[in-house]
């Protein structure tokens, strides 16, 4: 039995945390010296640089080394040694946190990422009963889920049309079983995972850069329609995320920031360009009224466009009572 010392006990030992990484650092080095663990590894490192085809070729690139899974066993010793060693210690992945599917981040290779992930399958059933209908997003580039070990997992299927297809359509509830996989086009397939019979071990592969410009779109599971359009642009999204922590920040915002929201209204994503547009818009309605009208009349976006039309008027008519004032 592991007996966890208590916070008190803690804090008092913080001096062994470097003994704690070198013992780390040391058994997560044994697991990826591994043979089968530098096959996966190589694996995914050749599909940095020419990834498979189809899901199909994903998937039957994947199987064999789900079959013979001994090196998750492996992982999960290494993680118990080092607990019963000392309970501070922790294996040195990167941790993947969420209250229904936590995991590490195993190996990863320029786009290419393996995970490890827990199915809480009590979290699973009260986020049901809380949130019966969640969104499935298409988020683009090929991926793969392997179910490693556990209770048999129960899932939804989606897939979208070409295009812009306003509904995707959705499946029954599916079993997914030790052994198996499901690799996707994530431009047009999707999985919601929805309960599990108990606990379960779950391989999460995915692959692909997002390019700049693409679109992820979220549709409701219960009966498929389109409820967003997402940025997919991995670098736009980092500068939306920014932001929206400088929309709190007033005094962020000078006429330096000012110049680059206007670099940032001419980006290729569009919902970088509105956002940026909106912020300047909140700091300087005056300076940007011609710049919001030209969205609304030429910009590339349909969405862009609507966006800015409809807040041309709120303008003039906020401009107007500033003059009258």
């Amino acid at each position: 039995m592991i007996i966890t010392p208590s916070l008190a006990q803690y804090f008092a030992d913080r001096h062994g945390d470097a003994q704690r990484e070198t013992a780390a650092a040391a058994a997560i080095c044994a697991w990826r010296a591994r043979d089968d663990v530098r096959a996966i590894d190589a694996l995914l490192a050749r599909w940095a640089l020419h990834p498979p085809a189809s899901p199909a070729a994903l998937e039957a690139m994947l199987a064999p080394h789900i079959a013979e899974a001994a090196w998750v066993g492996a992982l999960v010793t290494h993680g118990l040694d080092l607990l019963r060693a000392d309970p501070f210690n922790a294996l040195p992945c990167t941790i993947l946190p969420g209250p229904l599917l936590p995991g590490l981040l195993l190996l990863s290779h320029a786009g290419v990422t393996m995970s490890l992930h827990v199915v809480d399958a009590m979290a699973l059933a009260a986020a049901a009963r809380h949130a019966p209908d969640p969104n499935l997003v298409f988020d683009g580039g090929l991926s793969a889920i392997a179910h490693l070990a556990g209770g048999a997992i129960s899932c939804r299927r989606a897939r979208r049309g070409a295009g812009d297809a306003a509904h995707a359509r959705i499946s029954g509830p599916q079993i997914f079983a030790p052994g198996d996989i499901i690799a996707m086009d994530g431009a047009s397939d999707a999985v919601s995972i929805i309960g599990a019979a108990r606990d379960a071990l779950m391989l999460r592969i995915s692959i692909g850069t997002p390019a700049a410009g693409s679109r992820h779109y979220a549709h409701r599971l219960s009966d498929g329609a389109r409820v967003a359009t997402l940025c997919g642009d991995g670098a736009a999204s980092r500068l939306l995320i920014l932001l929206q922590y400088l929309g709190a920040r007033h005094d962020a915002i000078d006429d330096d920031m000012m110049d680059l929201l206007r670099i940032y209204m001419r980006d290729a994503e569009p919902q970088l360009r509105w956002a940026a547009a909106r912020l300047a818009l909140a700091h300087d309605p005056a300076a940007l009224r011609d710049a919001i009208a030209d969205m609304a009349m030429a910009d590339g976006d349909a969405g862009v466009r609507g966006a800015a039309a409809a807040t041309l008027p709120i303008i003039d008519a906020a401009l107007s009572a500033r003059r009258a004032a």
